[in-house]
């Protein structure tokens, strides 16, 4: 799979990825299993991360009958604590990452009007704040760990993709857009070049 990325002297060029790590989350089905399959396609080492654990469990059987390099964490993105969890295990198989894909998200508990206060935790746990705490997670484990190493943040995380499907959920948009604007900010302010 080829990528365009910037040059420094402000052109593109392509970049394959074969061989580069990703993390994906929501990726057991729909969309986000078609980005972990078409990575692995790729040559992409990829850890798939989900909440649905025989979807994982499945999503992994049809990716292995491919021979591709995939690995499954189970995890609910909405409680920090496991998404560093899955940080980790993720680091622990494939000793470093470079595609960061933010895919999970869902949708409420009802008709609005009707939701209870888990639902509301649910969706706003999964569609804004998992956003946050994976670009945080991934800028602490992904690139921090690999700035220790010695590696420029470029080449420690290609990507860092906010995909999050919170369209289902309208008052989510607004943060994510939040989210979409302040992290160049953050980039360039930690002397990265978005």
């Amino acid at each position: 799979m080829l990528c365009w990325t910037e040059r420094e002297t402000g052109g593109t060029h392509m970049k394959d990825l074969a061989g580069k790590t990703a993390f994906v989350t929501g990726a057991a089905s729909g969309i986000g299993f078609g980005i972990a399959s078409a990575l692995a396609q790729a040559g992409v080492k990829v850890m798939l991360c989900d909440i649905e654990e025989a979807a994982l469990a499945a999503a992994l059987e049809k990716l292995r009958l491919t021979n591709a390099d995939i690995e499954g964490v189970r995890a609910d993105i909405s409680l920090k604590g496991e998404l560093a969890a899955a940080a980790e295990a993720t680091l622990a198989r494939y000793g470093k990452v470079h595609i960061l894909v933010n895919n999970a998200g869902v949708g409420g508990g009802g008709p609005y009007g009707m939701w209870s206060d888990a639902a509301w935790d649910w969706t706003l746990g999964v569609n804004l704040r998992a956003v946050v705490w994976g670009i945080e997670i991934g800028f602490y484990y992904f690139v921090g760990l690999a700035v220790w190493e010695g590696m420029s943040v470029p080449t420690a995380l290609l990507f860092l993709v906010v995909v999050n499907f919170a369209s289902l959920v309208p008052f989510t948009i607004g943060g994510i857009g939040t989210i979409e604007a302040v992290v160049p900010v953050f980039l360039i302010s930690s002397g990265i070049s978005p």
